[in-house]
This record gives structure tokens, sequence and C-alpha cells, in this order.
């Protein structure tokens, strides 16, 4: 449960701060189908939400969900504009008694809710888990079901799983017990679009057996009739119609739902389709519709589908449920993943591109297209669920958001040499695809965000493309892309040194399309050169190696056994520099090689996830080929991972350099894992106290925005990267 509590970290840690650990259950979620953009966000008190199309942000609609009985006030969940307080008094309209019968409202006001009673926090239970979200108050449960599990490739696969795995819609339960009375009860479920979209009723418009309410074409929440059970309502006055039981239907209010009847001495819990659809082309650059569109002609097909199907799909939701809950993580971890999962599928978006599937991940609230520094941490979620996307996002890269280059030493003049292969940053932004070759973010003449990021995504390309290949044994793949293999292994040569003498396995050259004064940067944009310059970095070294060490595999796969040799020699030459460059004295390798930077940074660790994945145990061994390496990486954990350092003195939550407060929450789960689970190691009494640490700020500083990656480590406070998909690295856990 993400229940308000509080607890403060163990007096046995002598270094670590007395730090006060709050929870909450005051923070949005998103609530997503498979591959529609698209969201019911709801879970922020007083401050509505609802459905959300191709929107980088919660909706603001209002949102009701309350219940009353005969001489009973109404009680309400916080889901609408205002309503935090305990109490709606004050958003009567009119005075107090007055007849609002025979009176028109203004349709620019809000609706009347007179006399309703808003639960307070400490009244409401909260249960975020893998594919739900319920609360629970007084007599009422409220769930919304947002099922999701392996997926085929949906141009191979079966025509009628893919209809379902496509299906854009969730499903809501509401269950009101009154059992305890002898007055019949009533629900309401509706909304107020606040936008000024128009709302219908659905049997006003459709033949189909469908109860509910619409917004336009766009959106609708959906029940079978049930007898006198289930009546569609679209009301002035909420308030009344509320207090009586009795339903009320007009055209003019934009604003409605469904009124839900029990009957005295039961329980009854009634099933609710929420459903979303755009029809026709929705980007440009690259003409695509949504995928779903081939199987479902409008909203009301969807709702038809969701019910007909409701079964299957709330049993598809609990087996996800059951696989977390029986997992061993703790209850923060359990948390933390399933907050990013639910975030992740909000910006998932399968297309139909010339008949063919088009698989996209937009950037949370920047809504870029694929980028590619996502689409790398996205991978572990997609090998496990979907692995044909990240082969999908790979050939895209390939037949049009590539470019050759030439390289640049940026430290002794500029001289341009030979460079190679490498990706853009991005497809494009908000549905706009970019033009071939070009993102739309990199820009020359930077030195911090906005450069361009060549080397990172060269490498990211290795180790999407080999993870996928070797661990997916796509042969048809490996030989199709292999001269695309052999390129990106040449382009890291360049970009190394001219002379392949004085190469050593780590980045020295930046893109000329840096231009005259700026510099590549990687990733982790925001932070200070610890982690945001891309030459000579620890963080980039260890990535590198990891390519060469991924390569050497593939080629030896391909049957080139002179390549793989090449390759191996290369990684060898990446784990002396890095191994080189550790300070025997306090322990550590400093975040940038020979150029005056000496922060301390987590990411160090982060490539030694790939020959994991791989297989390859003997590489992340301390008594393997590597074994220099890996056991000066583990000593550099132990000699960060301390308050003061990476570890925040404030809150007790990771920090990713030791000399900047934005911690990335993806990047720490990763970390987590290959520190764990890769290096083996422990630190018994801190680990649950540093998630408690993460979760907190997910639901107290980033409670906003959903699943937020960008935090102020001190505080939890949100700093960017809203909204996000990348944080579904916590996948990773489930391997421990």
């Amino acid at each position: 449960m993400a229940k308000r509590s509080q607890r403060k970290a163990p007096s046995s840690q002598a270094a670590a701060p007395q730090t006060t650990i709050e929870h909450s259950i005051d923070f949005y979620a998103h609530h997503s189908p498979f591959g529609a953009n698209a969201s019911f966000t709801l879970g922020r008190l007083g401050r509505g939400g609802g459905f959300g199309l191709d929107l980088g942000r919660p909706a603001e609609q209002d949102i009701f969900v309350a219940y009353a009985r005969k001489g009973e006030p109404a009680r309400a969940l916080p889901f609408f504009k205002g309503s935090g307080g305990a109490s709606l008094a004050a958003f009567a309209m009119t005075a107090p008694g007055t007849d609002t019968t025979a009176q028109i409202p203004d349709p620019t006001q809000d609706a009347f809710y007179r006399g309703w009673q808003i639960f307070p926090e400490a009244e409401i239970e909260r249960d975020l888990a893998w594919a739900s979200d319920s609360w629970a108050a007084g007599d009422l449960t409220f769930r919304i079901l947002s099922p999701f599990g392996p997926v085929a490739n949906p141009d191979t696969a079966d025509a009628a799983a893919t209809r379902l795995a496509v299906l854009p819609a969730l499903l809501a339960e509401i269950e009101l017990d009154n059992s305890a009375s002898d007055e019949p009860a009533w629900a309401f479920f509706g909304l107020a679009p606040n936008d000024g979209t128009g709302v219908r009723t659905l049997s006003h418009t459709t033949q189909r057996n469908l109860l509910g309410i619409a917004g336009e074409t766009r959106f609708a929440l959906a029940a079978r009739p049930d007898g006198d059970a289930v009546q569609e309502v679209q009301p002035w006055f909420i308030d009344q119609m509320l207090s009586t039981g009795k339903p009320e239907v007009h055209g003019l209010p934009k604003q409605g739902g469904l009124l839900l009847h029990v009957e005295p001495r039961t329980k009854k819990t009634f099933t609710v389709a929420l459903a979303f659809y755009r029809g026709g082309v929705v980007t440009s650059g690259i003409e695509a519709s949504y995928f779903y569109t081939r199987y479902y002609s409008c909203v009301e097909d969807v709702l038809d589908t969701a019910l007909a199907r409701a079964e299957e799909l709330k049993a598809l939701a609990a087996q996800r449920d059951r696989e977390l809950r029986d997992s061993k993580l703790n209850p923060s971890q359990q948390f933390l993943l399933a907050h990013a999962t639910h975030s992740y599928y909000g910006s998932s978006q399968l297309l139909d591109s010339g008949g063919r599937a088009l698989w996209v991940v937009n950037e949370g609230e920047y809504q870029m297209i694929n980028t590619f520094d996502l689409t790398v941490d996205h991978l572990y979620f997609e090998l496990r669920y979907h692995p044909w996307a990240v082969r999908n996002a790979l050939d895209l890269f390939c037949d049009r958001y590539f470019y050759y280059d030439e390289v640049q030493d940026v430290l002794r003049g500029r001289e341009k040499h030979t460079g190679g292969l490498s990706f853009v940053h991005d497809m494009g932004i908000c549905n706009q695809f970019s033009p071939p070759h070009c993102s739309s973010y990199e820009i020359p003449d930077r030195t911090g965000g906005f450069s361009f990021m060549t080397h990172e995504q060269l490498v990211n390309w290795v180790l999407c493309a080999s993870s996928y290949v070797l661990t997916q044994k796509d042969d048809g793949w490996l030989f199709e892309r292999q001269g695309t293999f052999r390129e990106t292994f040449r382009s890291l040569l360049h970009r190394d040194h001219t002379d392949p003498t004085k190469r050593n396995g780590v980045m020295g050259y930046d893109t000329a399309k840096c231009g005259k004064t700026g510099q590549e940067i990687t990733t982790y944009d925001s932070l200070d050169a610890s982690l945001g310059q891309s030459r000579n970095n620890l963080y980039l070294a260890v990535k590198t190696w990891a390519s060469y060490v991924a390569l050497a595999k593939v080629f030896d796969a391909l049957g080139d056994p002179e390549l793989a040799s090449a390759a191996s020699a290369m990684a060898d030459r990446s784990a002396a520099t890095v191994v080189s460059q550790f300070d025997k004295k306090e322990q550590f390798i400093p975040a940038v090689f020979n150029e005056n930077v000496d922060s301390r940074i987590i990411p160090a660790v982060e490539g030694l996830v790939f020959p994991w994945l791989l297989g390859d145990r003997d590489a992340t061994s301390e008594k393997g080929r590597y074994a220099e390496l890996i056991t000066a990486l583990k000593q550099h954990i132990r000699t960060i991972l301390v308050p003061g350092v990476c570890i925040d003195s404030e809150s007790n939550g990771w920090k990713m350099s030791s000399t900047s407060h934005n911690t990335w929450l993806s990047k720490i789960a990763l970390s987590q894992f290959v520190v764990r689970k890769v290096l083996g190691l422990r630190f018994r009494g801190q680990e649950e106290e540093w998630d408690s640490a993460h979760s907190q700020w997910q639901q107290v500083g980033c409670a906003d925005w959903a699943c937020t990656d960008q935090i102020r480590s001190y505080d939890g406070k949100d700093l960017g990267s809203r909204y996000y998909p990348r944080a579904v690295t916590s996948v990773l856990w489930l391997e421990e």
C-alpha cells in the first residue's frame, strides 16, 4: 500500500543522517494501454486528471467517483478540481437552500457539488500495483486496471491476438458495499472535460449494447446495461442528481457519466471500460496512423471489445499484480517498478506506416520520438515483453536516422580526421518525424545541453543491436545487418585516435558536427562535466569497453575471427585504460580522465550490465579476463556509496555524481542491479532505506507528474524528465 507513513534511518548507520521518510498516496500515476500514447492519469488529490491522448502531461478533467444513500450526504474521492479539503460546501454556486431546479448554470463555471463530503487523505487507502491502481474509502472501492504482458510482433502475429494486444482501452471497477444498510445506495462515475470538449451519451449515438459517456469521438467510458442498476447521466446539477439517485440526461451539459445502483443488503462491483481513439493520419514527416485503427473503427468499437473481453483482461492484470507481489522485491522496490511500468506504457506508441508496424516510445513531457539514449534503457523491459520492438527501432535508425561524420581533436586545434557511422539523438518530436539524418535536439557549437551525442548513440546502437540479436538468436537479422556492425566497429576506432598504435579504447575525438566551439555530451546532458562530457568520460569508457566485448561476440557469431580478435583487443585496451586511472590513494576512478575532473560517479559501472545480459559471466568476474577492471570498479563503488559522496546526506538517496544534486531514477535502478547482481556487493541495513527514500521522491517531490526521472537529491523535487518512461530499468531487479 502507498499509505502515508514516517520512519527514520536506523541508528546503526553511524554515518547516515537521521532522515525522516514520508510517503503519500497523493501522487499522479499513468494508466495506459499498450501502444496508444494515451493515459487515464489519476491520483493527485484535488487536481483531477483523466483521459489524455498524445499529451505530455496529465489531463485536467474533473473525475467524479462518489456514492450516496437516501438521507445521507454524498461521499466522494478527491479527484476533481479543488476537492482536496474535507468538505465541498464552499463549491456551491448558489446559497445553501436555494432552489436550483429552475436555474440554467453558467457552462463556464464548475458544476454543483453542494453538500458533498470529500474523503480526506487519512481515510483513503491506495494500492498501486503492477497492472492496477486502487483506492478504498468508506463503502467505496475504485480500481483502474491496465493489463499488460508479452506482445508478439504485430507484423507477423496472429490477427486475433494482435487485436486484443493493441486494444486502446483500460478497465475500471467500482465496488459499492451496501451490505450493512436497509436503504438502496448509488454510485456515480463520470467526468467533466473542462476544455470545451463536448460530451454525449452513448445510447443516443450508437446501436451497440453500451451505456456511458463519450468525449466527442476521442475517449469514452461505458458499461453494459444491467436493468435499472446502470444508467447514463448527463446532468446540469451533479449534486442534485446524486442526492436523489435519479438519472438526468440533457444535451447541453459538458459533463456526465454512469449512475450505478446497489440494492439494500448487497455489495456489487461494476465493470466500466475506458477507451481512447484517434483515427486517420496522426504523424507528419513519416505519415502513420495508430496500429489499432486496423482493428477498431471507432471508440464505441473499442468499448465493445473491452467489455466483451473484460474477464481475460482482468485475469492478465491479476497475473501481473500477483507476479510482482510474489517477487522478493521489498515494498519500495515493488512500488518503483510498478510506477515506472505505468509511465512506460503511457509513452508507448504503435503506429501503422505503409502497412508495417512502427514502434515509438515518446520521451515523457518532452515527447521526443525514440530518443536513442532512452531506447538503450528500455531495452531490458522490451526484451522481456516485446523484443521485436527493439529490432523495429534499430531498423529505423539504420534506414533513416543515421549519418557519417568527421571527427576532431577538441583539445588540439580541432584538426579534422575520418569519422564514420553514428546515429541521431532522436527521430523528432510531438508526432512530427524529423527529416532523414536529423534529430530535433542536436545543434553545433554547444558545450552542454543540445550538443551532439555521437559517440554515445554509436555505442547505444552496438549495445542494443548486440543484445537483441544474441539473446533472441535472430540470425537472419544478424546477417542482414552485418555491414552495420562492421561499420560501427570502424567508427569506434576512428573516435579513439587516428594512429592505431595510440588507441586506448576510450573516446578521444569529438564529432566535427560540434562545430568550432562545441563538444560532445552524454545522455546526462543536464549534469556537470563529471557525466555531461563525453570525451575521456569514465561512464562512457566502460560502455565503450562493453561495446567491444559485445562486438567480439557478434563477429564470432558471423564467423569472422579476425574482427572478433580485433574487437577483443580493443576491449583489453579499454579495460587497461580505465584501470590505469584508478587512484590507489583515494580508492576511486575519476569521472573524466586527465582533464582535472575528479568527481565520483556511480554510472562508472553501468556498462557492466551488457556482458551480463549476453551471458558472459567471465567478463564481469574478478577471476575472469577483465579481473583488474572488475576489482577496480568494485572498490570504486565501495568508496563512493557513502553519505556525503554519492549518498545524499539529507535524503539518504543515491546521487549519480558527487558534484551534482541532479540524480536520475532510471540510472539508479540500473546501477543498483549492477552493484548487487553483477558485482555482488551488498549493503545490509541500508538498501531498504535507500529504496524507501527513492519511493518517497516519487510520491512527494514528484507527485505532480507521474514517474519522474531527474530528481534533486536532497529533497526529492522533480528537476525534469517528468511523465517519463525510462525508469523501467527497474525491471532488472526481477532478475535478482
